[in-house]
């Protein structure tokens, strides 16, 4: 008789909050097995002491995981209750341990205002500028390389710099830049090598100064600002309209940047909503009809993105703004 092998798979799902807030999180849902698209429910209790406990509001809480992205976290319509969505999992085999872990710890906010007296600074970086290919039968007469034939060109074997701490050249997006590393005094060639041997040179200058502008200090006792509840909100609603619109204009972003915006347009809608519900004023039925009106553009809309470095023959990918989950907390009842 063949002996027997035992198969293990070990797969953890874990939840912790940080230990000065003494906060509990609590799974309403079983965690096995693991699967995308999966929710569970879970609930977060916070220990007052003296054996007291009180349920927290989602709203009220903020969440890191590890590993990165592997869920999203979303409230549910209890205020008490979030409902975690499995987005990816390990794929490595039976005998591996994965650990999902998410952590609860509370937002920095209140009835009062908290301002920051920290300074900030903004300067301007080192240029980076294209270089565009072409190509002539007759010298006279030039075209635009196209995807396919860039793709043949790589940054580092076809290109070459006279100064290599001051000038490199980079691909970001199918397209081909020279990157200034530092502020040069004396001008730099560029050099492209092409597949059939022949080359191409361009000297460039650097021209101009970094320049930087910083805060000044915030007063100790600042006014009261002029703005209002009405006009915030309505700043908010018009940055969300923006964003959709420049998100699903045009395509060549890589995944990281649509998916940063992506984000950004989730988190926009959530204190939207947030932002609506505390406003009595007599525009509250408005902005609700236009809040709702973008989440479901943002439902119905597709990002399409194309890896880095991918030619324009390679089909662009799509990515969903606002799942169906997602859509049902957000909508302002």
């Amino acid at each position: 008789m063949k002996p027997v092998v035992a198969l293990l798979l070990a797969l953890v799902l874990s939840a912790t909050a940080s230990a000065q807030t003494r906060l509990e999180v609590r799974f309403l849902d079983d965690v096995k097995p693991l699967s995308v698209g999966k929710d569970i429910r879970f609930e977060v209790i916070a220990d007052l002491g003296g054996g007291k406990t009180s349920k927290m509001a989602i709203d009220q809480l903020e969440f890191s995981q590890q590993p990165e992205g592997w869920a999203s976290i979303m409230p549910s319509d209890d205020p008490a209750v979030g409902v975690i969505t499995v987005r990816k999992i390990s794929g490595g085999g039976v005998f591996d341990e994965a650990e999902y872990t998410i952590r609860a710890a509370i937002k920095g906010e209140g009835s009062g205002k908290i301002r920051s007296k920290s300074r900030f600074r903004m300067e301007t970086g080192l240029p980076l500028v294209p270089l565009n290919m072409f190509y002539s039968w007759d010298g006279a007469n030039w075209k635009t390389f196209d995807a396919a034939t860039l793709s043949q060109l790589d940054a580092r074997k076809n290109f070459t710099t006279s100064n290599k701490s001051a000038l490199e050249v980079v691909k970001l997006d199918g397209v081909f830049y020279a990157k200034w590393l530092s502020e040069a005094k004396n001008p730099v060639d560029v050099t492209v090598t092409f597949p059939n041997g022949e080359k191409a040179s361009l000297t460039l200058e650097f021209q101009g100064t970094k320049k930087a502008a910083e805060t000044t200090p915030p007063p100790d006792n600042p006014q009261p600002s002029s703005g209002t509840m009405a006009a915030d909100i309505e700043k908010l609603l018009k940055e969300i309209h923006d964003s959709i619109d420049l998100l699903t204009s045009y395509e060549g972003k890589s995944f990281m940047l649509a998916d940063t915006r992506r984000k950004w347009i989730v988190d926009g809608l959530k204190r939207s909503k947030r932002m609506i519900g505390e406003f009595s004023g007599e525009e509250a039925e408005d902005f609700s009809q236009r809040h709702n009106e973008l989440l479901e553009r943002a439902f119905s809309e597709r990002v399409r993105y194309r890896e880095a470095g991918s030619g324009g023959n390679v089909p662009a990918k799509e990515l969903e703004i606002v799942s169906s989950n997602e859509k049902d907390v957000l909508r302002v009842k």
